[in-house]
């Protein structure tokens, strides 16, 4: 379990906070998705969970100990990071590339391989293909499926995805995203998705953080979020899809 407590974060220099105070809870084997446009906090909150970032007010806890308390590297060992620019290292392969918080971690040789192999054919790159090449020669979508590959070699229980699909393709995207549900669905992992698309937020999340200007404006299952906004933002952000929804079930479409 995650939980965020009176947690806030301002920036020198700026007029309001970037993060107002904030309660949130999530339980192992969900999806959060923090969802606002920029500038919203969002990225600051995601930042704060592994210690990028520390907060101004307030404390995290990862399975009732605060993150302060923790080492920093054992904590982002427990979190898996995959960013919108997939940050390779270009002087590495494919396969060095995924398998480097393995490395790090001392697992044996050929433990690595195994694993590289498995979690590069879970994003639809095949090993004997694709293992020995080195980023620049792949596409901007193969690049991405590695570095998703690489945030999961690890197994770690929680994985942070900061906006990773919004510059891809539609057919990269869905491949991804497809695979991010098949892994946190066999391994019952917890998982915080940064967005600004709220069809991602509504396909992905078992609970949306809808984030405003720095502050939370609504958080719950998007079933509450769509029936019951709690703010006018909140209202205007998922009235459309709520309408879209109601005419779904009207035509028999939709349950």
């Amino acid at each position: 379990m995650i939980r965020y407590e009176n947690v806030s974060k301002s920036y020198p220099g700026t007029s309001r906070p970037a993060l107002a105070p904030l309660t949130l809870t999530i339980h192992r084997g969900e999806t959060l998705a923090l969802l606002g446009s920029s500038g919203s906090g969002k990225s600051t909150l995601l930042k704060i969970t592994n210690r990028l970032l520390d907060t101004d007010t307030g404390f995290v806890e990862f399975d009732g100990r605060n993150t302060r308390d923790m080492p920093v590297e054992h904590l982002r060992r427990q979190c898996g990071h995959v960013m919108q620019r997939p940050g390779l290292l270009p002087h590495l392969t494919v396969e060095d590339n995924v398998g480097l918080r393995l490395k790090l971690d001392g697992a044996e040789p050929g433990q690595i391989r195994e694993r590289v192999r498995q979690v590069l054919a879970m994003v639809e790159l095949p090993p004997d293909e694709y293992g020995r090449r080195t980023p620049r020669e792949l596409s901007g979508g193969q690049q991405a499926r590695v570095s998703f590959a690489r945030a999961v070699a690890h197994d770690p229980p929680v994985i942070l995805l900061d906006e990773p699909f919004g510059a891809l393709d539609e057919v990269t995207r869905h491949l991804l995203q497809q695979a991010f549900l098949k892994w946190k669905r066999e391994h019952n992992k917890t998982a915080i998705l940064v967005t600004h698309d709220l069809f991602e937020a509504l396909a992905l999340a078992d609970h949306i953080a809808v984030l405003h200007l720095g502050r939370l404006e609504q958080a719950g299952p998007p079933s509450e979020l769509l029936s019951n906004p709690a703010t006018e933002y909140v209202r205007d952000l998922f009235g459309r899809p709520a309408r879209q929804l109601r005419e779904l079930q009207e035509k028999g479409v939709a349950a």
